[in-house]
């Protein structure tokens, strides 16, 4: 059971173990000789040979199965495996036992597909393959044997999840609860090469069996050929191979190396294969192959076999080594003197060597058509010979395998083959792989290209064969189990290779010229220089690459040319085809007339005409694409590039791969070459739902408009728009192969093929019209007219990886890299944006500003590349951003100039009213003076009038006396009168509840009811009863009393009764009745009535119902008596007082009428004396506004003389507006540091919307409270609402703010973030994703990654303001000490804030008066003095200022006074950020040691709260940052491994006595790195041999310090003294010579770690 899994080489060495572990014991083996016979018979059977060795491996299974029943047969590719299964099983059948296997490969399928699916959404379940298998099993009748065969690699994925079924438990248990035990009858076998990726618990469930690849030698397989060949053929075959294989074989595994590793039964196989092919081609006259020529064959069929995997310079040590083997053999050119390379050498038909040059035929050009480029193969001696062996092999049906590096012709020379098939009887296609390529993708393209025939059976259309071509086969992507095809190397310059592809493509451009524009030598080598520059140079990332190509290119155009090198351009030239100029129509021409410009390749006349065409072509472009304006500046590079471009999408499937940073103008001047080139140009437009299906409805565009429409497009592709790598996986097929399997839908290819069909018989009548032929001209149409041109950005390792992943995107395209704007463009550039704009400068000035402009930038990219060199932090200055930065220049100046402007016009407008006001003061004066006279005559008459006024002013008093004596009289009797009523009507309320429920009582009685009672014949007692009190109450008669004896009572007067109720105003007069008029003699006689028992209201609803409601009428008569009686002389006396008071309204009335009178007379008097009065006012009034004008005048010409003087002061100021905004700015939470404040500045000021690095999210805090009450979106970029976050932020000029961003922005952000709007009309409208939205202005986007040390690509830094808002040192303490203040010292921080907010709002303010003066200064309309209100905002600013000026100088005093306070703690916050700083830094040594600032904040606010109080400052000081720092360490070093504890602790004593300055920091660079950045030949020479290298480097760093600067001497001068003490065990234990022995710690062990670096630790504890 072991010795079956060992490979040959463990196999001796187990069985030695076996005999050591038991003595004496011989080893047998079981001989199974009927199983042998089976073997031999079905051995023969299968026409193979029963070699020994793999003979032992067939039982060796087959005793393994028969104690297993998960069986594995390992080992490489070719060692027999699948033979050694089925030639048991076959022989298991022999003995009676019948098997039978059912195959399956799980690496060609996924989990779900080999061992089920359940669907999730409605809980359906799909079986696998695998799961299907197992359950057919069950289904096997008993007496047959199933075997299982899993064949092809392993990984954990599925082979975990048969550990069950390997087990005891047999059992198989599925995603849907399954579990289905294992058929008796059946074994699962399992057929890998390896089980690198099985758990070992896996590999012991099972019985395994290993082929090694020596078990099957060359000679089994050799012979088992050897059977099925005549016998003739086969001795002689059998004698030749026996001469020389072994020994070449031997010689080749083991001493050359070959491109691909191969083992012995491959190559054998391939030996075969080649040979069989060769057997197959019939010799001339119908001859056999005669011995000779059969050892040929096989002499070439060796070679080809065992040399094919081989470089050129390995076939040659194989082709020298066999050739002088012993053996004699009939080698090529064996009779001649002279070695010569067999591998050149074919055998011919007839039997003889003939060299492959004889096989190469002449290649004839077409004379009645002009080839297509593409098709163009010539005949040479690499591709017959290649195709001589692919036609060997693939004429028996069996599969060919290509290798060799790109361009070396393999596709081209498969496609040359397969396109000689017959197309009625053979078919081919081809298929790209590349990365992305899946089991599933292949599968599906190999499903599109058959039909079904019967049953299960498919097969190509029209019952005819097809070979399928996979060409990139290594290219699949190596997944996490190693078992798939490997990638190619990744080098610096990946797409520095060059091949015969690249000198088509030469040749191609050499082509396009016409025989008119080359018609000398010196034109032809301008255009072969050009063109090769195109080609290769173009591709090169630096200048000193392409220099080197031009050198060398001149010096072998010397070397190889030296006729006519004379006429070598000294210089490069161009060559375009756009110069040309539209033929004007005649109306003659035919209908196929084009009134295109003629496309002709010529030279570059000059580059003014040249420029002055590319400006034509750019305004028509701008006239007729919308939405798409070009500004393009033409310097010398964009017009190459321009013309690059132009040149490759001109040739047919021309492709180009254009690579540069973003902003360079790959896009743009793509966009104008198409255009010039009079093709549409097509660009995906992505959404968030964007995906695969989306990306092939728009191929599907771009493939009718090329191959149906037969129009030239551009497809613009840039690494922005790859949202899926599988995008790639499409673009690489159209680049390679120009076809993409299963892009069209059946239907929808018919309907295309249908359309093409006339438009083929046009153009190309020759060809038939049937569906393959119709396919292949839509693919060569559209591959002809559609021109890819990718943009991609080379910055990260993206662009390297997929273009190795996507081989197409390099071997399909051009490549055109742009390199970085030289200095000339960037000014150019400059010149161009500015120099139509106004600028207040001389011309000499502008020009130094324009190349100031390209010197900044360039300088500021070199800087960039510095910057990543020393912090390896990635920030991009791109094209993109240095056009951004003039239009930024362009925007502050133009606002700076119109801000000065206005300041100057208030100015002068100010001046000039101080002019006017000093003229006006002599003119007021005089007309002062005139005033003066008048108003002394108003006054005079004012006076006289006013006499008379006083008399009848007198007179109307005393009437106006006497009427308020009346008013008074009558006042009090009101008074009286209200006093005595109310009393009154207090009493009557007592009775009121009585009065309202008779009131009710009664509403519920109505006339039927009366009439009813009054019919009554004998009417019950209690209703006389009650109508004798209702009499009474009327004052009507009643009878004499008489006694009832019945009722115990009275009789009662119904008579008299009757006759009321026969009143038909009976209910009115008992509704009104008059109550006052009760008497107490009335209910004296009720009382009786009232002490009746049976007189309630309950007895009376029951004798008489409704007409119950008199009872208690009459009741409240009576209560209402008893309340009125007391009210009714209060009534009287109000009736007096009533009269007493008309008497007295009689005598006011009277009395105000005389008053009247008075008045009137007194109002005609006072008229006169308000006309005089007014007259007088109007004319003090006239001489008050004429002097409050000269006072103004006055005024004015004194405040403004001073205000010049204040203004002047204020424009000093004017550079304090950063401060005044960095005091808002701070209230919002912004560290106070200068980098934040310059963050904080940039944010707000920027042109480009800000990305924040802020990986403490102080930013993004700031942000929050900055925008609180501005309506802020808080948003991600993979938030649902993400996209109507956006177009809120953008249509409502809502602020929005993208938070936790990664590397990678989402594209729809693009046109917002480089605002690309569109005007329309007086709005604008920008692109979001599918649909244009309202841009509002004013709207703002703030965008924030955690990441602290993100790569972002320049496109991305060209379209935002990167900022890092990372803390710093300083930032941090500033923190703390807010945070320290906060908890020791809160009032002293809310002064603090409270102050910061006065002094900014003190200082808006004064800022809104000096707006609101200077606005009335200029926008007085008239004269200046004819605003008085001017001078009361002059009065106001100027007090205002005054106060202003004090608070600010006050809160100055009180600021200091405050951080005089404050930084009494500075030290605490000091502590905290070195030691913030120091566990950031600790993460460098492992990821693993990171820690939030949040988490730091905690453990700091803890240290305050836990740690000792005290009242003196300075020992509670001491207290917080001895806890603090204690804390800090126990908590941080907590989590770190040991080794890095000791470090933490090293590097924290280190910091804090830097910080302290005990330290400095050249003497921690000393300790850290020693003089390893020395070099010794630079240094002063090592005096003694003892002394070593590294300790002498250490020394010469160490003099550089101050206290050591003569230790060199000292040591040249004391050997003795240090070298012993250098050699002592524990050197640092001992006393240091030459005085160092007086050194503090710290310097003791800088000693100790020049010289003894093994020390230092020891040393440093």
């Amino acid at each position: 059971m072991n010795v079956s899994k060992l490979v040959d080489e463990d196999e001796p060495l187990f069985v030695s173990l076996i005999e050591d572990l038991f003595p004496g014991i011989k080893l047998t083996q079981t001989v199974h000789r009927e199983m042998q016979r089976a073997i031999a018979v079905v051995a023969d059977r299968f026409g193979l040979v029963n070699h020994p060795d793999w003979n032992l491996k067939i039982i060796q299974l087959y005793e393994t199965s028969l104690v297993r029943h998960g069986l594995m047969t390992m080992g490489p590719t070719g060692s027999g495996k699948t033979t050694c299964i089925h030639t048991l099983m076959g022989a298991l059948t022999e003995v009676g036992k019948p098997h039978r296997e059912m195959r399956m490969n799980p690496k060609a399928i996924t989990a779900p597909q080999m061992f089920g699916r359940l669907d999730v959404a409605t809980n359906d379940w799909t079986d696998g393959i695998f799961s299907t298998l197992w359950r057919r099993a069950l289904k096997v009748k008993k007496s047959d044997t199933t075997w299982i065969v899993l064949d092809g690699p392993v990984d954990a994925v599925w082979i975990e999840n048969l550990n069950s079924v390997l087990d005891d438990n047999k059992t198989l248990t599925l995603a849907n609860g399954d579990r289905i035990t294992m058929a008796s009858n059946s074994k699962l076998v399992f057929e890998p090469d390896n089980v690198d990726n099985a758990s070992p618990a896996t590999v012991s469930r099972m019985g395994m069996v290993f082929l090694s690849s020596s078990v099957l030698r060359w000679q089994p397989i050799l012979e088992a050929w050897l059977k099925k060949r005549p016998q003739k053929e086969a001795d002689t075959l059998r004698n030749v191979f026996n001469k020389v294989y072994d020994d070449v074989h031997s010689f080749v595994q083991q001493r050359l190396v070959a491109k691909m590793k191969l083992l012995e039964a491959i190559y054998i196989r391939q030996c075969i294969d080649v040979l069989t092919g060769l057997l197959q081609i019939e010799v001339p006259g119908g001859k056999t192959q005669t011995d000779r020529h059969l050892e040929r064959l096989f002499i070439f069929s060796m070679m080809w076999s065992l040399g094919a995997v081989l470089e050129n310079d390995m076939r040659t040590r194989m082709a020298e080594f066999m050739t002088k083997l012993p053996a004699k053999m009939d080698w090529p050119g064996g009779k001649t003197k002279e070695w010569i390379m067999p591998f050149d050498y074919m055998v011919s038909p007839a039997g003889t060597w003939q060299h492959w040059g004889e096989s190469v035929e002449d290649y004839v050009y077409p004379s009645d058509s002009v080839p297509e480029y593409a098709s163009i193969l010539v005949p040479n001696i690499d591709n017959v010979c290649i195709s001589f062996l692919i036609d060997t092999i693939a004429k028996q049906n069996k599969a060919v395998l290509l290798i060799g590096e790109q361009g070396t012709a393999k596709t081209v020379m498969i496609k040359s083959y397969m396109q000689k098939y017959d197309n009625e009887v053979k078919l081919f296609k081809m298929i790209n792989f590349s990365f992305a390529t899946t089991p599933n993708m292949f599968q599906a393209t190999i499903e599109s290209y058959v039909e079904k025939r019967v049953g299960m059976t498919y097969g190509p259309p029209g019952n005819r064969a097809m070979t399928v071509f996979v060409d990139d086969i290594n290219m699949p992507v190596v997944n996490e189990w190693g078992d798939q095809a490997k990638m190619l190397p990744t080098p610096a310059k990946f797409h520095y290779v060059f091949n015969l592809r690249d000198l088509s493509r030469i040749w191609e451009g050499i082509l396009l010229i016409k025989k008119e524009e080359c018609n000398s030598i010196k034109t032809c080598l301008k255009l072969w220089f050009h063109e090769c520059l195109r080609v290769i140079s173009d591709r090169f990332t630096t200048f000193d690459d392409k220099e080197w190509f031009v050198d060398n290119f001149r010096k072998t155009a010397s070397q190889e040319l030296p006729d006519v090198f004379e006429d070598f351009p000294e210089q490069e030239y161009f060559f375009v085809n756009f110069l040309r100029e539209a033929a004007d129509p005649t109306g003659d021409e035919d209908e196929d007339f084009s009134i295109e410009a003629p496309k002709v390749y010529e030279e570059l006349p000059s580059w003014e005409f040249v420029l002055m065409k590319l400006h034509q072509f750019q305004e028509l472009y701008n006239e007729q694409i919308r939405g798409s304006s070009l500004d393009l500046v033409f310097f010398l590079d964009a017009m190459i590039h321009l013309f690059i471009i132009s040149r490759v999408i001109n040739t047919p499937r021309g492709n180009a791969l254009l690579v540069g940073v973003g902003g360079s103008g790959k896009q743009s001047l793509t966009k104008l070459a198409s255009f010039i080139a009079n093709y549409n140009f097509y660009q995906i437009t992505l959404t968030r739902s964007y995906n695969i299906g989306n990306f092939m409805e728009d191929l599907k565009i771009l493939y009718r408009i090329a191959g149906l429409k037969g129009q030239g497009i551009t497809f613009i592709f840039t690494d922005n728009d790859i949202k899926d790598e599988q995008f790639l996986e499409f673009l690489n097929n159209i680049l390679s192969s120009g076809e993409i399997a299963n892009l069209f839908l059946k239907d929808e290819m018919d309907e295309i093929l249908n359309e093409l069909t006339p438009i083929m018989k046009k153009y190309a009548p020759k060809r038939i019209p049937v569906p393959d032929v119709l396919y292949e001209y839509f693919i060569m149409r559209s591959r002809a007219n559609l021109h890819v041109v990718l943009c991609f950005s080379p910055v990260g390792g993206k662009f390297r990886s997929r273009a190795l992943k996507f081989p197409g995107l390099i071997s399909g395209c051009v490549m055109d890299w742009f390199q970085k704007w030289p200095r000339t463009a960037l000014i150019e550039v400059a010149n161009h944006f500015l120099g139509g704009f106004h600028l207040v400068c001389s011309p000499e000035t502008k020009v130094q500003l324009v190349e100031m402009m390209g010197s900044v930038q360039d300088n500021v990219a070199e800087t960039c590349t510095i910057y990543y060199d020393r912090f390896r932090r990635q920030t991009h200055v791109t094209p993109k951003s240095y056009l951004s930065f003039v239009e930024g220049y362009k925007v502050l100046y133009k606002e700076k100039h119109v801000g000065i402007a206005e300041m100057a016009r208030r100015m002068t407008t100010g001046l000039d009213k101080l002019v006017e006001a000093a003229e006006s003061v002599d003119i007021l004066k005089k007309e002062l003076e005139v005033k003066e006279m008048e108003i002394k005559e108003a006054t005079a008459k004012a006076e006289e009038v006013l006499d008379a006024v006083a008399e009848s002013q007198a007179a109307a008093e005393v009437v106006k006396q006497g009427v308020m004596v009346v008013k008074d009289r009558a006042v009090k009797l009101v008074n009286v009168i209200a006093a005595e009523t109310a009393v009154a009507e207090d009493k009557l309320a007592a009775a009121k509840p009585a009065l309202d429920a008779a009131e009710a009582a009664l509403q519920t009685i109505n006339a039927a009811d009366i009439a009813t009672v009054r019919k009554l014949g004998k009417p019950p007692y209690l209703i006389t009863l009650i109508m004798d009190a209702v009499i009474l109450l009327f004052r009507k008669r009643v009878e004499p009393i008489k006694p009832d004896p019945d009722r115990q009572f009275l009789t009662a007067s119904w008579g008299e009764s009757l006759k009321v109720m026969a009143d038909t105003r009976f209910l009115l007069n008992l509704k009104n009745y008059p109550k006052d008029e009760i008497n107490a003699e009335m209910v004296d006689l009720l009382q009786p009535y009232f002490r009746y028992s049976g007189y309630t209201f309950e007895a009376a609803k029951v004798a008489c119902g409704n007409v119950a409601g008199l009872i208690s009428w009459t009741m409240a008569m009576a209560q209402f008596y008893g309340v009125n009686k007391d009210v009714l002389p209060l009534k009287a006396n109000l009736a007096v007082m009533q009269g007493k008071l008309d008497a007295a309204k009689r005598e006011l009335a009277a009395a105000e009428a005389q008053l009247e009178t008075k008045e009137r007379e007194l109002a005609h008097v006072q008229k006169q004396f308000d006309d005089a009065m007014a007259l007088k006012q109007a004319v003090l009034d006239d001489a008050a506004k004429c002097q409050q004008k000269m006072d103004a005048a006055t005024a004015l010409i004194n405040g403004l003389s001073g205000e010049r003087v204040r203004w002047t002061e204020q424009s000093a100021l004017f550079m304090a507006e950063i401060d005044r905004l960095i005091g808002e700015w701070n209230l919002y939470g912004l560290p106070t540091d200068e980098l934040s404040v310059q963050n904080g500045i940039i944010v707000t000021k920027a042109a480009r919307f800000p990305l924040l690095i802020d990986p403490q999210t102080q930013g993004k805090i700031w942000i929050k409270n900055m925008e609180k009450y501005n309506d802020l979106i808080v948003t991600t970029l993979n938030h649902k609402y993400f996209r109507n976050h956006i177009e809120d932020c953008v249509s409502l000029g809502r602020p929005l703010l993208i938070e936790d961003v990664a590397e990678e922005l989402d594209p729809a952000l693009d046109n917002i973030l480089e605002k690309n709007y569109i005007k329309i009309g007086s709005s604008y409208k920008v692109r979001l994703g599918d649909k244009e939205i309202d841009v509002t202005y004013g709207h703002k986007i703030y965008i924030t990654t955690k990441l602290p040390n993100p790569a972002y690509t320049p496109e991305i830094s060209a379209r935002t303001s990167i900022i890092d808002f990372t803390v710093t040192m300083q930032g941090l303490e500033d923190q703390l000490l807010g945070r320290v203040i906060l908890t020791e010292k809160r009032e002293l921080e809310a002064e603090r804030t409270q102050l910061i907010m006065d002094v900014t709002a003190n200082r808006r303010k004064m800022q809104e008066l000096e707006t609101n003066l200077l606005h009335k200064l200029t926008t007085i309309q008239g004269s200046l003095v004819d605003d008085v209100s001017l001078i009361q905002v002059l009065n106001v600013t100027k007090a205002t200022a005054m106060e202003v000026r004090e608070k600010l100088d006050v809160a100055k005093e009180t600021e200091v006074k405050i951080n005089a306070a404050r930084e009494e703690f500075r030290s605490v916050a000091t502590r905290g950020s070195v030691l913030y700083f120091l566990i950031c830094n600790m993460s460098l040594v492992c990821s693993m040691y990171q820690t939030s600032l949040a988490q730091f904040l905690e453990r700091f606010d803890i240290s305050m709260a836990r740690s000792q109080p005290s009242q003196i400052t300075y020992r509670r000081i001491g207290y917080i940052i001895e806890y603090l720092t204690f804390d800090v360490f126990r908590f941080i070093s907590r989590g770190f491994y040991e080794k890095h504890k000791y470090l933490f602790t090293l590097l924290l004593t280190l910091k804090i006595d830097m910080q302290r300055e005990y330290v400095s920091y050249e003497e921690f660079q000393t300790f850290i790195k020693g003089g390893a950045a020395l070099d010794l030949n630079a240094c002063p020479p090592k005096p003694y041999k003892w002394v070593t290298d590294m300790s002498w480097l250490n020394l010469v760093q160490l003099s550089n310090l101050r206290q050591f600067t003569s230790i060199l001497d000292q040591v040249l001068g004391n050997e003795k003294g240090w070298k012993q003490w250098f050699d002592k065990e524990a050197p640092e234990e001992e006393p240091l010579p030459d005085g160092y022995h007086t050194l503090d710690v710290f310097r003791k062990l800088l000693v100790v770690r020049s010289w003894c670096p093994d020390r230092t630790l020891a040393q440093s504890l």
